[in-house]
């Protein structure tokens, strides 16, 4: 078993999703329910258990070597070992996710973007009343069905204009 001062050094290193499986309140409770059901939750096996899963969430084990980790530190046997296999594998899913998000940056993702929505239709409303006081621009095709007096531009026609 790898150290505590090891054990840190990874979890700092670790990945969001490391993070949270090791160290999330979350993580802990649902830690707690495979415990529970495999009658594990009894000290000092689970806290043998709790170390053994998050030392394979810390990349010191593989998944491959949960059944024999699960027997050789806490003493079950195979039989027994296989039955927490899925569950532990189904705790570890997050980990081969890439695009895991944990469920706090979730929270703030949410947040930020409710923020930006409500800022974007508070720009569009504005922009709409800002439109709605301009008036229309003044184009050549509008010009041909206007019945005032239009001015051309070229030098005879203003030298003509003055006589």
């Amino acid at each position: 078993m790898p150290s505590k001062e090891l054990r840190n050094q990874r979890y700092d290193q670790g990945s969001d999703a490391q993070r949270y499986l090791y160290a999330h309140e979350e993580s802990g409770l649902a830690l707690m329910r495979i415990a529970s059901k495999h009658h594990l939750n009894r000290e000092p096996t689970y806290t043998k258990f709790a170390l053994l899963v998050g030392d394979i969430v810390l990349g010191f084990y593989s998944s491959n070597q949960i059944i024999s980790l699960l027997q050789k530190e806490l003493n079950i046997d195979q039989s027994s070992a296989e039955l927490v296999v899925p569950d532990i594998l189904e705790f570890l899913k997050p980990l081969s996710d890439p695009s895991w998000i944990s469920p706090e940056k979730e929270e703030i993702q949410e947040l930020a973007n409710k923020i930006v929505v409500e800022e974007i239709s508070s720009e569009i409303t504005q922009t709409e009343a800002v439109l709605e006081t301009v008036s229309p621009i003044r184009t050549m095709a509008g010009d041909s069905t206007h019945k005032e007096q239009v001015y051309t531009s070229h030098q005879s026609a203003i030298l003509n204009e003055g006589r």
